[in-house]
């Protein structure tokens, strides 16, 4: 537990990370989820007596890299409600999709 409360304090810093790497405030965000939810799900992995920092940044840029890959190989994805938005429907036009879909 004490690794939990340790990588709290190190957030900001990730954040701050994954901005540089993403230029975008709501990409940084996801990509300090994703690196929190793998550190989290590996924390019996992380050695003491070593750099927790080092650890995070290390899962935070490798989390990227893996990203930038992926989206190489299978191209952007792409964010409906965002789409919704481009043709000037909103999100609430997937919705009724769905709801038209389901009839």
């Amino acid at each position: 537990e004490q690794v939990m409360n340790e990588i709290e304090d190190h957030v900001p810093a990730l954040r701050r990370h994954a901005y540089r790497l993403t230029g975008s405030t709501d990409l940084a965000q996801d990509l300090v989820q994703d690196t929190l939810l793998k550190a989290i799900s590996k924390k019996d992995q992380f050695e003491e007596g070593t750099s927790l920092k080092a650890w995070l940044h290390r899962i935070l840029f490798n989390t990227f890299i893996s990203g930038k890959r992926r989206e190489k190989t299978r191209g952007p994805q792409v964010d409906w409600d965002d789409l919704g938005d481009v043709y000037g429907h909103g999100s609430n036009q997937m919705a009724r999709l769905q709801l038209r879909d389901a009839d």
